[in-house]
């Protein structure tokens, strides 16, 4: 059976303050047989291969938020994570053109997460505001999406390199590649970007690994990604500290393969940048019957 709502809601709030943003339902995408891109939740799929995973995090996640603010006047938020891993960018686009697929989903999961928070405040006669909208840009949306993540990181781990002797940059004939050391003799591979007609990054270095079977996590760079979810949050921090969102804990549930990755990235994000906050690890398996739970403080 899946872990029950009074164990989460336990852990919840042995952390939680009145300003806090869980990042909960972790979904990717998948091309179906019409070519139309989907997120794995919700309506979307009658049987989801990541198992109970997405669906049951983010109820989770409101189910909390929503205690909470009627024991506490809580103003947090939750967000859904949008993994883009699975799906390349569409063939028929340029280089310089957006990705049309992306684009779409991400409208079909926008419906999705309005309609849910419409259904969720005509229920509970809760205000508007407690279902998170997460800002990209100039763009509210109700959800992060990691592929934003993945190009925030190209401009900003290359500074990493100047400012923290814990962020080491390999340069090959095919990639410039971005390793985190914690210690002397300790080394994780971050991330890697390809030079200008090369297709893959080169290894010259034996490196720790994230998983058994990969190295860099099965080369999604999620480590990294994680490092800037985290120092997104701190920033939003800092932009809204006269506001509401102003997190002073982030709670990350993510999947428990991701457990070695997810927590380097968050060590990498204390170690490199000035953080305030409190940031909790939840990792359920695809059937949420184990969690796993890693706490960083600043």
């Amino acid at each position: 059976m899946p872990i029950s709502y009074t164990r989460f809601l336990e852990l919840y709030n042995q952390h939680a303050t009145r300003h806090d943003i869980v990042y909960a339902g972790h979904c990717r995408l998948i091309e179906n047989k019409d070519g139309k891109v989907l997120p794995l939740i919700g309506d979307f799929i009658s049987d989801n291969p990541d198992g109970l995973f997405p669906d049951y995090t983010l109820d989770l996640a409101i189910k909390a938020l929503k205690d909470s603010y009627q024991t506490s006047g809580c103003d947090s938020l939750v967000a859904l994570l949008l993994n883009n891993v699975d799906i390349a960018k569409d063939p028929s686009c340029g280089p310089n053109e957006p990705d049309i697929r992306r684009k779409k989903s991400e409208l079909f999961l926008a419906e999705y997460l309005l309609k849910l928070r419409k259904n969720w405040h005509q229920q509970e006669s809760l205000p508007k505001d407690v279902l998170a909208w997460f800002q990209i840009g100039e763009q509210w949306q109700p959800f992060s999406v990691e592929h934003h993540l993945r190009s925030l990181m190209d401009r900003r781990i290359g500074g990493l390199v100047k400012k923290t002797d814990c962020v080491v940059l390999e340069e090959t004939e095919e990639a410039r590649l971005y390793y985190y050391s914690p210690q002397p003799s300790v080394e994780y591979l971050m991330t890697s970007f390809p030079k200008k007609g090369k297709k893959h990054a080169s290894l010259s270095r034996i490196i720790q690994p994230f998983t058994p079977s990969g190295r860099v996590c099965n080369g999604t760079g999620c480590a990294g990604e994680v490092t800037q979810l985290i120092w997104e949050t701190q920033n939003y921090k800092r932009n809204f500290s006269k506001e509401k969102f102003n997190a002073n804990v982030l709670f990350n549930i993510a999947p428990m393969v991701c457990y070695q990755p997810v927590n380097i990235g968050t060590e990498l994000a204390y170690d490199a940048y000035d953080l305030t906050l409190k940031t909790v690890n939840i990792f359920l398996e695809p059937a949420c019957e184990n969690m796993k739970v890693t706490v960083f403080e600043a």
